[in-house]
């Protein structure tokens, strides 16, 4: 039986990452695969992804932007490319913002451009930079 937990904390990137798996479970490749599969059938795994070190990758600058959006249509969102994460959340009276954005950007300028992209579009936001990463794992 594969730990779900296990896959949570990644798998190492490696000439043949599935074959070294399926070593650490004691079984064969097409094993691991099958298992895998069923996991996938059952809802239990939803998808595999790289995790990309932004930093590593020239993105300095990171950045939670609520906007206040009416009719939301992601083509009208300038800068799609350099948001991680987009979430909805129910605004209230002291910060009246609908949509969220986890951003990454390579410098100042270019969040500022990001910002100026949404003001031409009338979407009103707030810009709430990163001061420093407090998740496990993170300098």
């Amino acid at each position: 039986m594969i730990d779900p937990q296990q896959l949570r904390k990644g798998i190492p990137i490696t000439d043949d990452p599935y074959e070294d798996l399926a070593l650490q479970y004691s079984m064969d490749k097409d094993e691991l695969l099958e298992c895998l599969n069923k996991m996938v059938e059952k809802g239990e795994i939803i998808k595999f992804r790289a995790l990309l070190d932004h930093r590593k990758l020239g993105y300095k600058v990171n950045a939670l932007i609520a906007m206040r959006i009416e009719n939301f249509d992601a083509s009208n969102i300038p800068g799609l490319e350099n948001i991680s994460h987009f979430y909805i959340r129910e605004p209230n009276e002291k910060f009246p913002y609908n949509y969220y954005a986890m951003s990454h950007f390579k410098n100042d300028q270019d969040l500022m451009e990001f910002s100026k992209a949404l003001e031409s579009l009338g979407i009103k936001h707030e810009i709430l930079k990163t001061l420093k990463n407090l998740k496990r794992g993170s300098k």
